[in-house]
């Protein structure tokens, strides 16, 4: 096997993991942020760590819009765990649009 049809694996590999852990992640912050409850400081950082996630795993393959806006998603998450003051229909818009994104990534191979 040459090195460019390992390098192809690998890759081929790792976007199938970030696939799948972004739909996962992305469940969880439906599950968090459009349920009708109280949020806590865990659930901030709990889905900030989440959007932190797929920020990495959107800039290494070179999605910036969704690596863009999961910053944004972790920035606002992350701020606001100490205070619990939050715009949540903000973060849900926020939500929807990586969902969106998402919906236009390539399916893994």
């Amino acid at each position: 096997m040459h090195k460019s049809d390992i390098d192809q694996a690998i890759l081929g590999n790792a976007y199938k993991i970030f696939a799948v852990e972004l739909a996962r992640h992305l469940d969880g912050a439906r599950q968090t942020f459009f349920s009708n409850r109280a949020f806590t400081a865990d659930d901030y950082i709990r889905v900030g760590a989440a959007f932190h996630t797929i920020k990495g795993g959107a800039g290494f393959f070179g999605l910036s819009d969704l690596a863009q806006v999961a910053a944004k998603l972790e920035t606002m998450l992350m701020g606001a765990k100490e205070t619990l003051i939050l715009d949540v229909e903000e973060v849900r818009a926020l939500v929807t649009k990586v969902e969106a994104l998402a919906k236009e990534l390539p399916s893994p191979q």
